[in-house]
């Protein structure tokens, strides 16, 4: 039963348009970001470091270095908030919907409810953070 009820909660959240178009907003704005990290001078100080301590810079400074320079703060600072707007949007389109009084009608816990929301939430982020991973 909780696998059945876990699985209904997957199906509304990937069903969802605002789901994708959060999903899409976050890949322009990681893809932003890099691309102005990338035709900026923002390597400068990377660069003056390397060459200072006598590092070939060419082997150090590569896709893999900007990317890892610039993804990860991003995914500490949106993936939360990102993580944060799903998550309340689970049961926020509930409610607006009138769908919540019906599920709570149900003989199911408020706990429950919650627990399978915010797995559904939980796993929707790590396919975000692996798809972010794999395609950013």
């Amino acid at each position: 039963m909780f696998l059945t009820q876990f699985q209904h909660e997957l199906w509304k959240l990937f069903g969802k348009k605002r789901t994708y178009i959060g999903f899409g907003a976050f890949l322009l704005a990681q893809n932003v970001i890099i691309l102005m990290f990338r035709f900026s001078n923002a390597t400068g100080m990377m660069r003056r470091t390397l060459e200072g301590g006598g590092y070939p810079v060419a082997d150090f400074i590569t896709a893999i270095t900007v990317a890892t320079q610039v993804v990860i703060p991003i995914a500490y600072l949106l993936l939360p908030l990102y993580g944060a707007l799903i998550g309340g949007d689970l049961v926020a389109k509930e409610a607006e919907d009138g769908t919540l009084r019906m599920i709570l009608a149900r003989p199911i816990s408020r706990l429950r409810l919650l627990t399978l929301k915010w797995l559904a939430g939980a796993l929707f982020s790590v396919v975000l953070a692996l798809s972010l991973g794999l395609f950013g």
